[in-house]
């Protein structure tokens, strides 16, 4: 049974977690960032649409004005048309119709190009960045964001490069990155000023500030939020968003008579209705918290019946968290009822609450159900921990492909005054550049036949070394010959030495089933199934992935070999010499790549003396054979990883 800390443990990852980006872009959406029509544009029908459009408070007839005014706007080929565009996109993010609010993002984004206006490109980014954060698309979230940025970098207004990276920086603390979250924030500061663009100031800090609550650093973090307080004014929608996050971490300070002080005042007085449910429940669940002697399940089912209505899908996940820390405590089966329908919520799915679902199944369940669950989690746990290093892979590119793309600007604008200023001296060159070239023909030739000799020599030693494995194998032939001296001598010798000559006839027999032919076909897949089930140990878990969904058919015989022969030598050797009790082996087909990556957590080895092991060197030269990369990462008692690209 479960101890009675678990379900405080639980409230304690749950706030401080991904619970704490909840309200991590109100700052920006509340007071979110609409270019202001220029006051110099002449008033006319469009502008009236305009005006008429701002003014009202009905969506329905906010867009219909925009519609009217941007038809207008495109008759006469004004000014007014990137305005209605931006208009009507956060009209349409607003009304929840996201697609229309993409589709006019383009049109914002092909409008701004096609006048050769940067700041309206930003504008373009970042309402599609906003479209995506509210559609729940974090990665492109994150793309519209860094791309916002990079053209900010080009244009005059520091406003809206300062702006780019509160979004990046957001997204980024979305994803869980907290540490490159407050790096970004941290360096929009510079960008923005203090008396026009303090509310966007204010988004910086509470970002900070958040980034400080994920590393447990909780009285920096209330500094950074008490600046977020300063600078947003008197602003009646944020202000309430950066209490929320006072009180939270005033909780984690153990000041809770302040921090309920807060929570109940914002419960009572918040205006929106998210916020005020989220401060309800917040309230509701650390006063029991507190008093485990309160009964607050019709509250808290209260609340959860609220967000569903509002088609809260985050606030209905964290609803059942908290039902069911309370459920723990209070009823097993109404918690294991709750831990089932969080698996099964399709609408909002959250890693941490899934995780804390398979922990209250798996310890409360029944024996068998507690080991299925369990199995299921396993699985679950991997796919998170591939999509995590995804999703960082992403990021990572993203910025790459950015920067690439802005050097390789630079170096051509380089390159460009680089030869104009060549041209101005080429007749005088031209005798030194001459010179030079048949310089540069003669190192040419020299490395090109260093090159050949070298691959000669390389090709020398492969085939030597094949050699050395075909004389070897040769030997497999002498265990017919040695099993029939073993009958001959069975009565004429000792046990001992009959043990011996046996011990070599099953050596010589391992080698002969190590080198057996290779069903190639069809049957290929089956083979390679058997073949790793048969080389991993009893005691060994092998957790096996993408071997089923590879078109071995695709694959040429010659690299099929291959594949099974390097496997069949790093799993004979880790089960002889690794004592692992997992190993893991991956398939996945990317292009015309296939990659397979090995791990185990056995001894590993001294990576300093690896090639002193005929089998790794075997291993490297049949991938090398059929023009594939391999890599080996380990360190003694730190496992095995073994990496292997080649073309399919």
């Amino acid at each position: 049974m479960k101890t009675q800390v678990i379900p405080y443990i639980r409230v304690m990852k749950f706030l401080w977690a991904r619970v704490i980006f909840l309200f991590a872009i109100i700052l920006i959406v509340s007071c979110e960032y609409e270019s202001g029509v220029n006051k110099n544009i002449k008033v006319d029908d469009a502008r009236r649409f305009y005006e008429e459009g701002s003014t009202s408070r009905d969506l329905d007839e906010q867009l219909l004005s925009y519609k009217k005014g941007l038809k207008i706007s495109k008759k006469n080929g004004d000014s007014l048309i990137p305005y209605f565009y931006e208009k009507l996109v956060y009209t349409f993010n607003k009304l929840k119709s996201y697609q229309p609010a993409i589709a006019y993002s383009d049109s914002l984004l092909d409008y701004s190009i096609s006048k050769e206006d940067i700041d309206f490109q930003v504008k373009a980014y970042l309402a599609k960045s906003e479209t995506y954060r509210n559609f729940n698309k974090d990665i492109d979230w994150f793309k519209s964001a860094f791309r916002a940025k990079s053209l900010a970098s080009q244009s005059d207004d520091d406003r809206l490069l300062g702006l780019s990276l509160i979004y990046m920086a957001s997204a980024e603390g979305a994803m869980e990155d907290f540490r490159s979250s407050q790096e970004t924030a941290t360096k929009s500061l510079q960008y923005l000023d203090e008396e026009k663009d303090s509310i966007y100031i204010s988004a910086a800090y509470d970002l900070i500030g958040r980034a400080y609550i994920f590393n447990k650093f909780y009285k920096d973090a209330i500094k950074e939020f008490e600046n977020s307080l300063r600078f947003a004014g008197i602003d009646t929608t944020c202000i309430p968003v950066i209490q929320n996050n006072i009180a939270f971490t005033l909780f984690e300070l153990g000041k809770e008579k302040k921090a309920f002080e807060i929570t109940e005042q914002l419960a009572e007085e918040a205006s929106d209705p998210i916020l005020k449910i989220y401060t309800k429940d917040l309230l509701l669940f650390n006063k029991w918290k507190f008093n485990k002697d309160l009964h607050i399940e019709e509250g808290l089912l209260s609340n959860l019946e609220e967000r569903e209505k509002m088609e809260d899908f985050r606030g209905v996940i964290r609803s059942y968290e908290h039902l069911l820390a309370y459920y723990e405590e209070n009823d097993i089966n109404k918690a294991l009822e709750t831990a089932v329908k969080i698996l099964n919520y399709d609408k909002y799915n959250s890693e941490r609450a899934q995780k804390e679902a398979y922990e209250t199944l798996i310890n409360y369940s029944p024996p068998q159900t507690s080991k299925d669950y369990s199995v299921k989690y396993i699985g679950y746990r991997d796919s998170i921990d591939q999509a995590k290093l995804e999703i960082q892979n992403t990021f990572a590119k993203i910025k790459y492909d950015e920067e690439k793309k802005q050097n390789e600007i630079n170096q051509l604008v380089a390159k460009n005054k680089k030869q104009d200023l060549e041209a101005k001296h080429l007749k005088n060159q031209f005798a030194i550049i001459s010179l030079l070239g048949l310089l540069v023909i003669g190192i040419s030739c020299f490395y090109f036949y260093h090159q050949k000799q070298k691959h000669k020599k390389e090709k020398l030693a492969e085939i030597y070394q094949t050699e050395t494995r075909l004389s070897k194998t040769i030997h497999d032939e002498l265990a017919n010959d040695i099993y029939n001296l073993m009958g001959k001598l069975e009565s004429e010798i000792s046990a001992s030495e009959m043990d011996k000559l046996e011990n070599i006839y099953n050596r010589t027999r391992d080698i002969s089933r190590k080198n057996k032919s290779i069903e190639t076909d069809e049957n290929f897949n089956e083979a390679l199934f058997s073949m790793l089930s048969e080389n991993t140990p009893a005691n060994t878990r092998l957790f096996l992935k993408g071997l089923e969904e590879i078109d071995w058919n695709e694959i040429s015989t010659e690299k099929k070999i291959v594949i099974y022969r390097v496997l069949q030598e790093l799993f004979i050797n880790m089960s002889k010499h690794s004592d692992a009790n997992f190993v893991s082996l991956q398939f996945q087909k990317k292009g015309k790549k296939l990659n397979i990556d090995y791990s185990d957590n056995g001894k590993g080895f001294n990576p300093e003396v690896k090639y002193r092991s005929n089998g790794i060197q075997n291993v490297e030269n049949r991938i090398y054979s059929i023009q594939g990369n391999i890599n080996f990462e380990t360190q003694v008692e730190k496992g095995l990883t073994v990496e292997i690209n080649l073309p399919a």
